[in-house]
């Protein structure tokens, strides 16, 4: 490859600027400041585009456009490149040969570069390209493609163990080399703690769930109890305008009638019927509260119960406990006595025999390790509980002992609770039986049927006595005439009693208290916090899942890089190293006379010099054999890199030669011009 024409029409401090270089060595002499540097970053900018890290100073003051054209021949073919990036806005490129017309069009974001030449950016700055001064040499000059991706970051100086270094610093903000230890751990044990909690969580909202749609349910049928109570009342009404119309009738037959005749069911019966209406009607109601008693000492009990198995212990904790007890205070006096005794023995082996000092420095050993082994049996029966430490479980089987002696309590009660059941249940059976033979007996099915067989009793024996004044009391019942005419005004006859319709209210009211016992005694006060740190926990389990996920794919990226950095490393050692090697001591040969001429580089590519007082590292040498050994390092990488001959542009880069090696270099490049176009820019 040739340079034909090189035109910065806006480029930095060039303007309208062009150079017409032949082949071979083109030795160009200017003063400092012509813009040499400026030249050699205007062909990258043509070759390799516009990148603002480089180029982003050369835009021209006046606000221009970066603007120009490269003409240059490669194989049988001339090709021109131009090129207009305005600061602001898309670039114009264009490709072309100027003899066919024919026109490549490549890709958006490739450039020609590559494309012609076979090697990237960077590898062209640091290779073809040499400024003032600067001829060092570093491992990240394009040599492998593999480690410049990885290790250059457009600093001359980057190496390879800066980019093993910079890859072991990522790793470590995963995982701490060589310890099972890092923030991915921590991450993942956070997650894992949040998933257990969540567990919890989920466990307690479906336990409110249930509770709500229990409390949900109750209030429905405490809805249907309320509607069902309202029409018992309006029921109650007609029921008492009936029973006033009954006893307006009685009175109307008492006044009408002759003298009763004796009741067929005696006075003593009666008064035995009433007492077992009221004995039945109190056992009922004394089974019904020892019944709710017991399901209240049961549903207790259970909940104790439940409590005891989340502790999580087993039917060996109580012996483990009392043996971490006991064996720590034992161990503890052994563990102290054996160390004092080993004590006393090594301070008198120090004055008296090695012997005694040996015995002491086994004895404190055998307390440290009995102490060591003591604290793992802790650690282990520790894990096997679920806690932490020691105090962590004594704390935790001091709740379990507190729970199991509230359980023991309770079981007590409902024991206790049942056996009153029991009784209760019996009584009431007793009396409910004892009460229907009454009533088979009397032919009394109901307490209203009692009192009105106790009416006809006082009404016989009113009318024995000739009291009629008594008998329309008891008719009354404690009402006038004119109160009973206003409640049966209106009213019909049926068979409902006011009475009945009472018993029923209140058999309804005790359901509804029932009922709001029932309601009362569920748990749904925290649901809405619960259900907020559910989906807080969702959340954030999810965020950290994908941290995680996110950060081993990271760590295995950098544990393939590292891995590939040393592969890469093996293979440039094994196949590239000495090849350069051997170019490279070539030219320096040419350029040192003979002086030197054998280098070596090892696994980090570090630079040795061999001479006759044996192998050196290349900083022990002064700053002109440096450059030296340096240029004939660019020499050797651009005949090993370039598959066909690049040109070179060279801006002043032997000032720190002496006249001697300037000229050995001057001439060098002489003869490599013969194989590569040299553009030489010097200010001498």
């Amino acid at each position: 490859m040739r340079f034909l024409q090189i035109n910065a029409a806006s480029f930095g401090k060039l303007k309208d600027f062009s150079l017409e270089p032949k082949s071979g060595l083109n030795r160009y002499t200017h003063p400092n400041e012509y813009g040499k540097t400026t030249l050699i970053y205007f062909i990258y900018f043509m070759l390799y585009g516009y990148d603002a890290k480089r180029l982003k100073c050369y835009f021209p003051w006046n606000g221009e456009p970066m603007a120009g054209s490269l003409l240059f021949e490669q194989g049988d073919k001339r090709w021109r490149i131009e090129r207009l990036h305005p600061q602001k806005g898309t670039e114009k490129r264009k490709i072309f040969c100027p003899d066919t017309g024919e026109e490549l069009n490549l890709p958006a974001k490739e450039q020609p570069g590559p494309y012609f030449l076979n090697i990237d950016g960077e590898t062209f700055l640091r290779t073809f390209c040499i400024t003032q001064g600067d001829l060092l040499f570093t491992r990240t000059d394009g040599l492998d493609v593999a480690l410049k991706n990885m290790a250059a970051t457009g600093d001359e100086n980057v190496s390879f163990s800066q980019a093993e270094a910079w890859l072991n610093k990522q790793h470590t903000r995963y995982m701490y080399r060589g310890k099972t230890q890092g923030p991915l751990l921590d991450l993942k044990k956070e997650w894992e703690q949040a998933r257990l909690r969540l567990q919890e969580v989920q466990t307690l909202v479906n336990d409110r769930i249930h509770a709500k749609e229990e409390w949900d349910r109750l209030e429905k049928e405490q809805t249907l109890k309320n509607r069902e109570l309202a029409a018992c009342q309006n029921r109650l009404k007609k029921a008492a305008g009936s029973d006033a119309l009954k006893k307006l009738q009685q009175l109307k037959q008492l006044r009408e009638q002759a003298p009763a005749k004796a009741p067929a069911i005696g006075q003593e019966e009666l008064a035995e019927l009433e007492q077992a209406f009221s004995v039945a009607d109190a056992a009922r109601k004394e089974y019904e509260a020892t019944a709710e008693k017991t399901k209240r000492c049961q549903t207790q009990w259970e909940l104790l119960g439940e409590a005891l198995e989340h502790f999580g212990f087993h039917s060996m904790t109580a012996a483990q406990i009392e043996q971490l007890q006991k064996g720590s205070k034992g161990v503890k006096i052994v563990a102290l006595t054996t160390a004092a005794v080993g004590i006393i023995l090594a301070v008198t082996g120090v004055v008296l025999h090695r012997f005694l000092l040996i015995i002491g420095a086994l004895l404190m050993a055998a307390a440290v390790i009995l102490v060591f082994a003591e604290k793992g049996k802790k650690d282990r029966i520790c894990r096997m509980n679920g806690a932490i430490n020691v105090s962590q479980l004594l704390e935790k089987w001091t709740q379990y002992t507190q729970v199991q002696q509230q359980r023991i309590q309770q079981d007590l009660l409902r024991k206790e609770a049942a056996e009153q059941e029991a009784a209760a249940r019996q009584r009431n059976t007793a009396a409910a039986a004892h009460l229907e033979q009454l009533k088979a007996r009397c032919r009394i099915l109901n307490t209203e049927e009692l009192k009105t067989a106790q009416i006809q009793w006082g009404v016989y024996q009113q009318s024995l006595t000739r009291k009629d004044g008594l008998q329309e009391q008891l008719i009354l019942g404690g009402k006038t005439e004119d109160e009973l005419q206003q409640l049966a005004e209106g009213a019909d006859l049926i068979s409902e009693t006011a009475e009945q319709v009472q018993q029923l209210i209140s058999s309804i009211e005790e359901q509804l208290r029932k009922l709001q016992q029932q309601k009362d005694a569920l748990n749904t006060h925290d649901l809405a916090a619960l259900w907020a740190e559910q989906t807080a926990l969702l959340s954030g389990i999810s965020k950290k899942k994908k941290q995680i996920m996110q950060w081993e794919q990271e760590l295995a990226a950098v544990q393939r890089a590292l891995l590939w950095l040393k592969t890469a490393n093996e293979e440039m050692n094994t196949h590239f190293a000495p090849t350069l090697c051997t170019r490279a001591g070539t030219y320096l040969r040419l350029l040192t006379d003979g002086k030197y001429e054998t280098l070596t580089l090892d696994e980090k590519y570090e630079i040795q010099l061999v001479t006759k007082n044996g192998t050196h590292p290349l900083s022990a040498f002064s700053q002109g054999t440096r450059d030296a050994v340096y240029f004939a390092f660019r020499l050797a990488v651009g005949d090993l890199l370039s598959e066909v001959p690049l040109p070179m542009v060279l801006d002043d880069p032997f000032v720190n030669l002496d006249e001697e090696r300037k000229n050995a270099a001057e001439n060098l490049l002489e003869k490599a011009a013969k194989q590569n176009q040299i553009l030489y820019f010097t200010c001498r």
